[in-house]
């Protein structure tokens, strides 16, 4: 079976991508205090405690906006989380929950998935955290994705979540020799609907296709 899924899943300008790049252990996403940099999913191959894994990160989510562009991230998004084992929702430590991340809380609980719950911008052991009591989910994990502070704490919460490792944690061999095919283009020209229009699905890792190697990051 396919190695387990990881989703980082937020709001804009949490520090998905730079807890990503974290986790990865190199830089992959693009890291920018400009919300909405991440539209579509980026994903690695890593390792989290001896556990090989797949790791999404996701676009900044919004689910309060009517905003076209919005609703196409908020699709890729759903893919990830429908995809998912685990899925580690961050938010701004830094400050109060937002409507947007009440709505956010929502739709992962409605997914069933493990949750581990992180708050980001955490550089004081001291600063508060009962406020996100609000969002239901618990106390979060306070991290830094920047300084690396307590996101070992973060690994060891989701490694506990994942299931059972299996024997066959492998990609598929025959990958070695498939063709991979990159589709490059700006911003909201279509590239994630043109491979699921030609194949007639949703793009998922748990039915690869040839241009979706892991490996390759």
């Amino acid at each position: 079976m396919p190695k387990p899924v990881v989703a980082i899943v937020g709001k804009p300008n949490v520090g998905k991508s730079a807890l990503f790049n974290r986790l990865a252990g190199k830089r992959i996403a693009i890291v920018d205090e400009t919300p909405g940099v991440t539209r579509d999913r980026v994903m690695a191959e890593t390792e989290l405690l001896g556990r090989r894994v797949i790791l999404f990160d996701t676009g900044g989510v919004d689910p309060t906006t009517d905003d076209p562009l919005m609703a196409q991230v908020l699709e890729q998004v759903q893919i990830a989380i429908d995809d998912a084992d685990v899925i580690v929702f961050l938010v701004d430590g830094r400050e109060e929950p937002t409507r947007t991340d009440l709505e956010i809380a929502e739709l992962l609980r409605k997914s069933g998935k493990p949750i581990i719950f992180a708050a980001n911008k955490i550089d004081e052991p001291t600063m508060p955290m009962a406020e996100f009591w609000e969002l239901r989910l618990g106390e979060p994990i306070p991290i830094s994705a920047l300084h690396g502070r307590n996101v070992d704490k973060l690994k060891a919460a989701v490694v506990d979540a994942l299931p059972p490792p299996t024997h066959d944690e492998q990609l598929p061999l025959e990958w070695e020799d498939t063709i991979k095919i990159a589709i490059v283009g700006r911003p909201n020209v279509g590239k994630s609907a043109l491979p699921q229009r030609h194949l007639g699905r949703r793009a998922s890792h748990r039915q690869p296709y040839p241009w979706h190697d892991p490996r390759r990051h």
